[in-house]
């Protein structure tokens, strides 16, 4: 594939996947606070910020917060921050869109030893089964790290701060942020249709002219040249089929996983198209690179050999 020309037509970004994930409809966010973590506002300041693009901060200072946030994403990480004097504590705070969440000692730990990065892959659906189960995969350490929260919130905080003991935290916390992680890695969205599956559709889509069909794999909060981009490939491919006398089968020749920092593995996939007329060239063979993104399947990538896109 290395010598020859190709088709490449980037569909979806990673990095707008973080910025403008799964389209959700803007919802306040709804946030319980524990009785513990509220008391400790008689004697400390505690706040949290949205991050990200947004600086806004919000008080705690009541049971229920209710606020709109600046951005819309299917997870949010906070910041949360307890203060007095010249001392600062600080926490990750993991949040959900459309649900209702809670500051306590469950959140504080699964925010903790998890990144909203972990579950890019995953639909809200899947994440919050795992956020209300994740308890189960280390009952023994849950157990411990709550005998440390119930003595008091600042002495857990301390418990679970690399810059406090760094020997404690990779004794007793490290591993569990890297068992978590795997094991999210390991999860699978509901309902994805198998690859190849796709591939097939996405061939018959180009056969039958059908760009309803193959837009449903593209990014739908990519920039509009992107979908540019893909609209004028899909008028290219339409054509280069009915040359070949539209053909619909093909064979795997290879399959590979790349392993990606900070979200999940492209799945890539060498086809060859299989009963052409050979109009165009004797060997025709397509390069299709998938990954999964908030319980959906997208191919991000597509080649084809002999046909090179401006």
């Amino acid at each position: 594939m290395t010598a020859r020309k190709g088709l490449s037509l980037v569909i979806i970004s990673t990095f707008l996947y973080f910025i403008s994930p799964q389209i959700l409809a803007k919802n306040y966010l709804n946030i319980e606070v524990a009785d513990e973590i509220l008391a400790l506002g008689d004697e400390y300041k505690i706040s949290f910020i949205e991050g990200g693009s947004s600086n806004q901060t919000h008080t705690v200072d009541k049971k229920r917060i209710t606020f709109m946030p600046e951005n819309d994403r299917v997870f949010y990480e906070f910041t949360l921050f307890i203060e007095k004097g010249e001392k600062t504590w600080h926490a990750d705070l993991f949040i959900f869109s459309n649900q209702k969440n809670f500051l306590n000692f469950d959140t504080l730990l699964f925010s903790k030893l998890v990144d909203p990065s972990d579950f890019y892959h995953l639909s809200h659906k899947d994440v919050f089964n795992f956020y209300t189960s994740y308890q189960k995969y280390i009952p023994d350490d849950y157990a411990s790290i709550k005998a440390e929260y119930d003595k008091g919130i600042l002495n857990y905080l301390d418990y679970v701060s690399p810059i406090k003991d760094y020997q404690a935290y990779s004794k007793n916390i490290l591993p569990l942020q890297q068992k978590l992680k795997e094991l999210a890695s390991q999860q699978t969205a509901k309902n994805l249709k198998p690859h190849q599956d796709i591939m097939q559709l996405f061939i018959k889509g180009i056969n039958r002219k059908n760009s309803a069909t193959l837009l449903k794999y593209r990014d739908p909060n990519s920039p509009a040249e992107h979908q540019d981009i893909y609209k004028r490939g899909l008028d290219t491919l339409f054509s280069y089929f009915d040359r070949m006398g539209n053909p619909t089968k093909f064979r795997v020749i290879q399959e590979k996983e790349f392993k990606n920092y900070n979200r999940p593995s492209t799945k890539y996939f060498l086809i060859e198209i299989l009963e052409h007329n050979g109009a165009v060239r004797k060997d025709v063979e397509m390069e299709f690179y998938f990954q999964d993104a908030y319980g959906k399947r997208y191919i991000y990538e597509y080649d084809i050999t002999g046909i090179h896109f401006r």
